[in-house]
C-alpha cells in the first residue's frame, strides 16, 4: 500500500511541476551583455582585437587567420587561427559568427582548449557599445592582456605534440574498447 501511495505522490508532483514550467528551446543563449560580464577574469577566456586575414568556410565551422593587434585579457599570439562553431540548423551558436569577409577588424572573445585551439564564443565589431563596459570591467578587476610572439615553427611543433598525445590516447581507448568487446 505504501508503495502505491509513493508512486501516486511522485506522479502528482511531476504532473504539477509540468504545469508551471516553461517549454524548453533547442538553443538557449545568455544575452551578450550578461555573457561578457561572466567572462571577465576567467583564466581560460581571452579577449583580443585582431584583423581576419583569411577565412575558411566549412560545413560545421569557420576558421579565420587573425593578426592580433591588442590583447585585453589573457595572452594571445600575434597571429592565430580561431574557430567559430557552426550548426547546420542554427548557424553560429549564440554568436554572430565571423566577419562577412576577410580584412575586417573585430574584438574576439574566445576560449583556448587543451590543444591550444581558439574557439570563438563572441566576435564584436570594434565600435560595438558593449566594448566600453568590457573595458571598464577589465580595469575594475585589474586585468590585463599580453601579446606574445610564437613562431610558425613553434606552433607547428605544439600541434604535432598534441597530435602525438591524441594518438596515444586513441591507443589507450582502443585497448579498453577491445577489453569491453571481449566481455560480451
Amino acid at each position: 500500500m505504501k508503495y502505491n501511495i509513493f508512486i501516486a505522490l511522485t506522479i502528482s508532483i511531476l504532473a504539477l511541476g509540468s504545469l508551471f514550467t516553461t517549454p524548453a528551446h533547442a538553443l538557449s543563449c545568455l544575452p551578450v551583455e550578461m555573457y561578457l560580464e561572466s567572462v571577465i577574469g576567467q583564466d581560460d577566456v581571452v579577449i583580443f582585437t585582431g584583423t581576419a586575414t583569411k577565412q575558411n568556410l566549412e560545413t560545421d565551422y569557420t576558421s579565420e587567420v587573425v593578426t592580433v593587434s591588442n590583447v585585453a585579457q589573457g595572452y594571445v599570439e600575434s597571429e592565430v587561427i580561431v574557430y567559430h562553431q557552426k550548426m547546420k540548423d542554427w548557424g553560429y551558436l549564440c554568436n554572430a559568427g565571423p566577419a562577412p569577409v576577410a580584412g575586417k577588424t573585430g574584438t574576439y572573445i574566445a576560449t583556448r582548449d587543451d590543444s591550444g585551439k581558439y574557439n570563438v564564443s563572441q566576435r564584436l565589431e570594434t565600435n560595438d557599445p558593449l566594448l566600453a563596459q568590457v573595458t571598464t570591467d577589465l580595469e575594475k578587476a585589474d586585468i590585463t592582456g599580453e601579446l606574445v610572439e610564437v613562431t610558425a615553427t613553434d606552433r607547428a611543433n605544439q600541434i604535432l605534440s598534441t597530435i602525438n598525445d591524441l594518438f596515444r590516447e586513441i591507443g589507450i581507448l582502443i585497448s579498453e574498447y577491445r577489453f569491453w568487446l571481449s566481455q560480451k
